[in-house]
Order: C-alpha cells, then structure tokens, then sequence
C-alpha cells in the first residue's frame, strides 16, 4: 500500500466528524470553566481520529468482502478499486486499534469505569459497524450508531474528561453536533441505496421509501437550529449567530431532492461536511465571543 492508497482509505472528507466533536466541546469548556485540561482535549481528539480511521479501513475491508462495493458511484475504495489485499486494509485498521487503546488509558484512568465501558464499545463497533455477527451499517442502525458515538460519546466523554463535568449546554451540544454527523452518514446511504439493495445491505434508506428517508433527513439537518431557540431562551441569544449555517442547510436540502442522479449526490455529501465544518465554526467563535 503506497501512501496514496493509505490517504484513500483514511477517508479524509470523514475526519471532521471526529474532529468537530472534541473542537466544540474544548470551546464550550473554556468559556464555562476556569480549568480546562488542554491536554485531555488533545488525548480526545488523536483518540476520535484514531477510531474513526480504523473504522474507515475496516469498513474499505468488510465491505469488499461482501461485494458491497463492485459498484460504486462514490469515491473509490482502497480493496476493490485499488486493489490492495484485504488482509492489508485490516492491519492498518487494527494499527490504528491499538493506537487508540495505548491513547486510551489516560483518558480511562482520569473518567473511570463509565469510560472502560465506552472505549470498549467503541473499539468494538470501530469494526462491528460493518463486520461482525450483528453488523449496524447493515441492519439499518448506521445513524444510530453515529448520532450516538459523534454525539454523547464523542461530544459528551470529551467534555466530561477536559471539564471534570456536565450540563444542560453540554447535552445540547452534543445533540446538534450528533445529528449533523448524522447528516453525513444520511447523504451516503441515499446515494447508495439502490446499489446497497443489490448486495442485500439493509441500510434505513433502502427500508423506506425516498420520500420518508428525505423526511427523516430534514430531522437531523434541521433539529439542531432549533436547539438554537432553545439556547438563546435559557442560556445566551448570542446563539442567534449560528443561524448563519442554515442556508447552506437548505441548499442541501433542495440538492437531495432535485438530484436524482445517486452520482451527483456526492457534491452534497461534500456540502454536508462543509456544513458541518461551518456550524462547528460559528460554534467555537461563539464561545470566544461570549
């Protein structure tokens, strides 16, 4: 595997979401707190990296393995269009394990048990997502998964580790930054849903209709502007401010729908991480600003 290949399989366009939970919360903890730990934020953010490139080869491997890759209109796969061994794509996923476990054990001696539990969790679902006896991408549990790790574990586990606590703007963090990484993973399985049906991958948008998936996704792109509302009633109005994300939220609202062409759903897979990116953005110069 040439570094080209390894770059690929990375996945790099996915990174944000990993980066964006642990930036957002390091922000909110100095503007709330005297004492934050720097260092756990940068422990926290290496180990999110780590588990979400793991997770990306992983996913290159199983996926290959299974077929679900032969034909795709994304972007290519390091297994199957590359044509790296398999076996190869699964030892840089499990370097990047072991990575995350040695990156780990501070954060474990520092959170205690609550976080053994989710590290192992973690680590396990790194390949259970798409292997394994009960793999989520295929069982339809592929947003759960996401709104779950990005959001409570990735937001929430970071935020307790650097601050020593939690609270209501916490929760509502990880909420918005949970379902906008929901939103990535959502733009991806609707473009492969008709490819994903052949290779019986039983994603939630091969399990409903179009127009009830698109309705879903207008939940996880749309639910976290009204937490906005809710924070300016009971926290700051300077929340107001990141309402200056939602036009990019409508243009890829109007994409998904106008787009029938699952190959030009990629600009709005690209549209979706700039969102993200955006929101996160506004976020922490909110909480530099306050």
């Amino acid at each position: 595997m040439n570094l080209k290949q390894f770059l690929l399989g990375t996945r790099p366009k996915t990174l944000v979401a990993a980066v964006v939970p642990v930036l957002c919360a390091y922000s909110l903890a100095l503007y709330r707190y005297e004492q934050v730990s720097s260092l756990y934020a940068v422990l926290c953010l290496l180990l999110a990296l780590c588990i979400q490139i793991a997770t990306n080869f992983y996913n290159d491997a199983v996926d290959h393995l299974k077929g679900a890759d032969n034909v795709r209109v994304g972007p290519r796969r390091v297994s199957t269009q590359e044509k790296v061994h398999y076996k190869k794509v699964f030892l840089i996923g499990h370097l990047f394990i072991a990575l995350a476990i040695v990156l780990g054990i501070p954060l474990v001696l520092k959170g205690g048990i609550v976080f053994v539990v989710l590290g192992l969790i973690s680590l396990y679902f790194a390949y259970g997502y798409t292997g394994g006896p009960f793999p989520l991408a295929y069982l339809g549990l592929g947003e759960l998964f996401v709104f779950i790790f990005f959001g409570v574990i990735a937001t929430l586990g970071s935020y307790y580790l650097m601050s020593g606590t939690l609270d209501y703007e916490a929760g509502i963090l990880a909420t918005q930054i949970g379902l906008l990484s929901t939103t990535l993973i959502a733009v991806n399985n609707y473009r492969d849903r008709k490819t994903d049906v052949l290779v019986h991958k039983k994603t939630l948008a091969t399990k409903l209709t179009s127009y009830q998936y698109l309705k879903l996704f207008d939940v996880f792109l749309f639910g976290p502007y009204l937490f906005i509302l809710f924070g300016m009633l009971f926290f700051d109005l300077k929340y107001f401010f990141l309402l200056f994300s939602i036009s990019l939220a409508y243009k890829i609202r109007r994409g998904l729908r106008e787009n029938t062409d699952e190959s030009e759903l990629n600009t709005f897979l690209n549209l979706s991480g700039k969102h993200l990116i955006l929101f996160a953005t506004l976020y922490v110069i909110l909480n530099l600003c306050r």
